[in-house]
This record gives C-alpha cells, structure tokens and sequence, in this order.
C-alpha cells in the first residue's frame, strides 16, 4: 500500500533521462522509501512498536505535536525534512505537471503511512504529521526546479549524489544504534 505511489511512477511516466540516470534515480528512490518506512512505522527500530490502540488526531498541532502543553517544533521540522526528497524524485520522474504531482503524491504517501500506523496501531496517526510531509514534499519539488535551474543538464546528476546520502546516514545510524 504505501510503495502504491512508486509504482504509480515507474509504470506511468516515459523516460526524460538517460537509462543510467534513470535506474539511478529509481534505486535510490526505492531505497529512500524504504529508509523512510524505517522511518515511519518501525521507528527506527528493527521492529514493530505496538501502542496497543489505535489513535486519530485530526486537530493541527495538537497530539503528537505537543509535550506537556509546548508545540515541539521540531519533531513537524523533521517531517518536512523527510518527505523533501519524496517531493524532488516525484519532479524528476514527471513529465507533466511536476508541481501537481509534487503535491498529490506525498500527500498520498503521508495519507498511507498514516493510515499504516493506525491500522497496525503502531503510531498515531496525526493531521499534523500530514501537514508537514506534504509540505516537505511541495518544498522538495521546489528544490527540484532550483537545482535544474542552476545545474541544467546535470540535475538529475545532482539529485542522485545527493540521495545517495540518504542510505549511508540510515546505515550509519542503524550500525551506532543497534551494533555498537
């Protein structure tokens, strides 16, 4: 259910860079989403963390967000933070309408992660946490179009170096965490 918007891609958009770029890109995608399922339902833990009931927050801000009475920004921070890589490999992979999509699809993404948590009861599923991914998703289609306009042809390129970070920092987290 949440690698439905992956498919929905891979399947649907032609190829707009060259067969090298574009199983690079794929790759990494893939591999992103499954560090952001990580992420997401297992907490970054190497299982499952049952609540033992299921929890809908549909008021903005509140639940998740807040301890003790204070809005925690940063927890709606990294949210954004780990949807705008989602965001900028929707735009690489679009032919048409790369903001619509940038939009459309974290949306639904985030919509499936939270419906995920809930259904397993492994996390609460939050409007808050809706918000800030989708957000992070519109800012990283933004990302897209400034580096294609400052890197032209290379973007892509640019886009890919970077994400390749993506699994080294989850490796190296996971080896501190979990070996160490």
């Amino acid at each position: 259910m949440i690698f439905c918007p992956l498919i929905f891609i891979i399947d649907v958009w032609s190829d707009i860079m060259s067969k090298k770029e574009r199983a690079g890109a794929i790759a990494l995608f893939i591999i992103y989403l499954l560090v952001l399922t990580w992420l997401i339902i297992f907490k970054m833990n190497t299982r499952l963390t049952y609540y033992g009931f299921r929890s809908l927050n549909l008021k903005l801000f509140a639940g998740t967000a807040r301890y003790h009475g204070t809005l925690y920004y940063n927890e709606i921070i990294y949210n954004v933070l780990a949807f705008i890589p989602f965001g900028t490999y929707v735009a690489v992979f679009a032919k048409k309408k790369k903001a619509l999509w940038g939009i459309i699809l974290p949306a639904l993404a985030s919509f499936a992660y939270e419906a995920v948590q809930y259904i397993l009861m492994c996390g609460i599923a939050d409007i808050t946490d809706f918000a800030a991914n989708t957000l992070g998703g519109i800012i990283g289609v933004i990302t897209y179009f400034i580096i294609k306009g400052l890197f032209k042809k290379k973007h892509v390129y640019i886009i890919n170096s970077f994400a390749a970070l993506i699994p080294v920092m989850a490796l190296i987290y996971f080896v501190f965490k979990f070996v160490i």
